[in-house]
């Protein structure tokens, strides 16, 4: 996977998770950090880049729920 290629599909993934929850863009960057989706967007981008934001949002949240510094 080329770099520039995670950082678009990371900022896309950012965008609909703060777009559905209604949550600012700082919320959105500081609960994925907390919860360490990043290395979880990192690690099922070969499958995930190929779902919809729909599916792609509801993962990302039941990955949130259940990390243990989850609060979603």
């Amino acid at each position: 996977m080329k770099e520039n290629a995670f950082v678009r599909f990371y900022i896309f993934c950012l965008e609909a998770y703060k777009s559905h929850f209604g949550l600012s863009g700082k919320e959105t960057y500081d609960l994925f950090e907390k919860t360490g989706v990043s290395g979880y967007l990192k690690d099922g981008y070969e499958v995930l880049h190929t779902q919809g934001s729909g599916y792609i949002v509801e993962d990302i949240h039941d990955y949130i729920l259940h990390h243990p510094l989850g609060t979603a």
